[in-house]
């Protein structure tokens, strides 16, 4: 299950309970809270990809942190997932900036981001959006005076979650020497060839994680 339909897991273990005794879920879902005994979580949680992602960026001698999220359940636990990896890894927080997952006018979030980053600086942000908002956020930084690594030598490094694993974000410029975590692409190419040979038809990300349970 989604992101956005966190709450069906506890639904059916509930539904398995009256049912007179536990009967093992597997739980599609990418949110780790679900998980207790009878129910396994099978999907690529969030927290694992940011510290996938913050481990390699310390590796390379990253040391200030920044992260622009939505106040969401999914952008809460990644905020939280990288506040705890950047510290494991002997970084700092610099700083962490919210905004409202509805909004569509950023200006006042980009200005407090920029605030930050005049007054103490950082060395990487993470951004935990994808599609057209992200295209949004990360076209605007240079107009706030934050280069990205994409700029040059200096410049801040762009860190993202799967979610930036969209074939419609390939091709946009502000993105160039941006890291996120995913699944290795040569592993998911072979599987989609395998499926699109079986069922005629490409498979979404859904698919690999069901063939894989």
């Amino acid at each position: 299950l989604g992101r956005r339909r966190q709450h069906a897991p506890r639904q059916v273990q509930d539904a398995a309970r009256a049912a007179g005794s536990l009967i093992p879920v597997i739980s599609f879902s990418n949110d780790r809270g679900v998980a207790k005994p009878g129910v396994f979580v099978m999907g690529i949680a969030p927290q694992t990809q940011v510290e996938r992602v913050v481990s390699s960026a310390a590796s390379q001698q990253l040391k200030r942190f920044a992260i622009l999220y939505p106040s969401s359940a999914y952008g809460n636990a990644v905020r939280q997932a990288y506040q705890d990896a950047v510290t494991q890894s002997g970084g700092q927080v610099a700083m962490m900036q919210a905004y409202d997952p509805a909004a569509t006018d950023f200006i006042s979030t980009l200005q407090s981001l920029q605030s930050g980053y005049k007054s103490g600086g950082f060395d990487a942000l993470m951004i935990p959006e994808g599609g057209q908002k992200l295209s949004a956020l990360i076209g605007m930084l240079p107009g706030f005076d934050i280069p990205s690594a994409a700029a040059g030598a200096g410049g801040v490094r762009l860190l993202g979650t799967a979610l930036w694993n969209d074939p419609s974000l390939t091709g946009d410029p502000n993105l160039s020497g941006a890291w996120f975590a995913n699944t290795p692409p040569d592993r998911w190419a072979n599987f989609a060839q395998r499926y699109q040979s079986v069922y005629g038809a490409p498979p979404d990300s859904r698919a690999g994680v069901i063939y894989d349970a």
